[in-house]
């Protein structure tokens, strides 16, 4: 960590903010995953609908949190051929200290044959 810590003693420059957030689109949901930043106690998803709003507020939804380092979440009830954008935060304590850049996912039908 840099010397620049907050009093969580995580880099305020965000060193350890997972920047491989990845999103699987399947067919009515969209399987998120991350590598774990090996600091956060928590993380946080976040959904939209549109491009800019995931974690930032209305029309902004949080799906849910994981403690879990194996860093997957399972977005399920989703429409196929809608597209969705996710944000993940990291906290610490109580405390968000990094937040992804935002991915997108459009979940489509399998076609069977």
């Amino acid at each position: 960590l840099q010397e620049d810590q907050n009093d969580n003693g995580v880099g305020d420059a965000c060193d350890n903010c997972p920047d491989d957030l990845a999103a699987r689109p399947k067919s009515g949901k969209v399987q998120l995953t991350w590598t774990y930043d090996g600091v956060a106690d928590l993380f946080k998803v976040y959904r939209s609908t549109t491009p800019g709003a995931a974690g930032s507020g209305d029309p902004s939804t949080f799906l849910g949190s994981t403690t879990s380092t194996y860093s997957t979440y399972l977005d399920t009830g989703l429409t196929n051929n809608t597209p969705y954008y996710y944000v993940l935060e990291s906290e610490l304590d109580e405390v968000v200290y990094c937040v992804s850049d935002e991915i997108s996912a459009t979940p489509i039908a399998r076609v069977r044959r």
